[in-house]
């Protein structure tokens, strides 16, 4: 069993941030609830997740530092 819907579950709370599958977030990201993330250079291993945020959300300071960070 994974935990990906209680990460939703917070995350479309507008509790912060999360890494998830492409093919979990894709449906979230294209209806614009969640807004997808681009990070150019952070050395993950090779799956394919995406960085998604509530788009009715405001972030943090510190979620918005995160996200500056892992931009570069």
């Amino acid at each position: 069993m994974t935990s990906y819907p209680q990460i939703l579950s917070i995350l479309l709370k507008g509790t912060g941030v999360a890494f998830l599958p492409n093919k979990i977030a894709k449906s979230y990201i294209e209806k614009g609830i969640l807004n997808e993330i681009k990070i150019e250079k952070l050395d993950l291993p090779k799956r394919e997740i995406v960085l998604i945020e509530d788009v009715e959300q405001h972030s943090s300071i510190a979620t918005r530092k995160f996200i500056s960070m892992l931009k570069g």
